[in-house]
């Protein structure tokens, strides 16, 4: 009984190990502490390197260096065994470290003016009406999603809104400064213009009709319409599903609960089997 209760508390153990190690491995990807300001690149090489942790030797998360100029915004702060600090931020939707040392730290509105010289602009004069697919959108302290929010400046979908300077990120979407509003700001353009004259407000979206033709034009009538035949759904793929379905279970075998639960049961069967055998 005792080797038994012995290779029982040798499992458990190395389960409880196991769980350590993993948990520690995640802490790599963790910042210090939480920040919210924003620098821009500065380095003798044109540019630099985004990296999975904070780690010279870890993986490298970009193919081409995030060049000079750019604007970053740093949400965490982390130091690595060395004494070097690293900022947490994302680029390019990659979310990773960057090394201080090739980094100035600037005010929000001088972080958008490097943006856009590294980007490029162009001053425009229009007018937009806003047609998104979620039923409105939102505004941004800058061009792309990696500056804050306005608050409390969400535009709904019919609202039409001034345009001023337009840009195009690194991602290739074109955003906008919506001028002339109580809160200005930028705008993602492609989102903003996905549906025009649908979803709340649309009557201000869709061309007005014009005007009826006066005297004899009307004693004549006019044909009705054929209806056009309504387009029947696009079955999914088979292949599109399969791949759902894949992400699905990939997804469900990354959990960690799953796998803690698994060892869990692994451990007991284990257990039952030396009693079985004593």
């Amino acid at each position: 009984m005792k080797k038994t209760l012995g290779v029982f508390l040798a499992l458990l153990f190395s389960f409880a190990f196991c769980v350590s190690v993993w948990a520690d491995g995640d802490k790599g990807q963790i910042a210090d502490y939480m920040t919210d300001y924003y620098m821009i690149v500065e380095s003798r090489n044109g540019g630099i390197n985004i990296y999975a942790g904070a780690d010279e030797d870890g993986g490298k998360l970009n193919n081409e260096l995030i060049p000079n100029g750019t604007a970053l915004h740093i949400k965490g702060e982390k130091k690595d065994t060395e004494g070097k600090e690293w900022g947490l931020t994302e680029y390019h939707g990659m979310k990773g470290f960057v090394l201080f040392k090739d980094l100035k730290p600037v005010t929000l509105s001088e972080a958008v003016k490097s943006e856009l010289g590294v980007l490029g602009s162009q001053e425009t004069d229009e007018d937009i009406v806003i047609g998104a697919k979620s039923g409105s959108v939102k505004m941004y302290t800058g061009p792309g999603e990696k500056f804050a929010e306005v608050s409390s400046a969400e535009i709904l979908n019919g609202e039409t809104v001034h345009i001023s300077l337009k840009t195009e990120t690194e991602d290739g979407e074109s955003w906008g400064k919506v001028t002339g509003r109580e809160k200005e700001g930028w705008i993602n353009l492609s989102e903003a213009r996905e549906r025009q004259g649908t979803g709340r407000g649309s009557e201000r979206a869709v061309d007005k009709k014009a005007p009826e033709p006066t005297g004899i034009s009307q004693l004549t009538s006019t044909p009705a319409p054929t209806e056009e035949p309504q387009a029947t759904a696009t079955p999914v793929p088979a292949e599109a599903a399969s791949s759902q379905s894949v992400d699905s279970v990939s997804t469900l075998f990354m959990s960690p609960i799953l796998w803690i639960v698994a060892a869990v049961i692994l451990v007991v069967l284990v257990f039952l089997y030396f009693l079985k055998l004593k």
